[in-house]
């Protein structure tokens, strides 16, 4: 399933069990793996529905954060890779356009309603930094801060990003 790549633990390195990345490395986005599923590190900057178009020209999407040890994996391989040289800041696949409050990944799947007050839906994974999400309705998208927590804004901003596959 897309996205519990974190879900056993950090115990797989990057390219741990012999599995090579599924993507391709360019100038500004590099590869690495955990436990079976590939990511795709990008320093270059997008806005959230291009990101994710660059995503899926890797047959990936934005990453789904699955547990604590993913995103400490992500911290961990984002900073050499430079997807937090911009602004400590990048895009995640969690936004909550489809409807306010209602914070989804890219592939459906609901973790968490309300504003910085809410909730995870059905014991699955968040990590919002304080006063996340907001509730203005202007800060739609989310993304990884550089010490692992998440924080959501404008899904115009351009920003670095981080795609998963399988």
């Amino acid at each position: 399933m897309l996205g519990d790549g974190g879900a056993a633990g950090a115990a797989g390195a990057a390219g741990a069990g012999g599995n090579p990345p599924a993507c391709a490395a360019t100038a500004d986005c590099s590869c690495a793996s955990l436990q079976g599923h590939s990511y795709w590190f990008c320093a270059n900057l997008a806005n959230y529905a291009t990101a994710e178009a660059q995503c899926e020209t890797q047959a990936m999407h934005l990453v789904r954060i699955d547990s604590k040890a993913e995103g400490d994996f992500l911290t961990r391989e984002g900073t050499p890779r430079m997807v937090f040289s911009s602004d400590g800041f990048a895009l995640i696949g969690a936004s909550d356009q489809a409807q306010a409050g209602q914070w989804r990944w890219v592939d459906g799947t609901l973790f968490w309603q309300g504003g910085g007050a809410g909730a995870a839906v059905g014991g699955l994974y968040a990590n919002w930094f304080t006063a996340s999400p907001s509730a203005s309705g202007a800060k739609q998208c989310a993304g990884i801060l550089i010490l692992g927590s998440w924080q959501d804004r404008s899904c115009t901003a351009l920003e670095s990003f981080i795609c998963e596959g399988p």
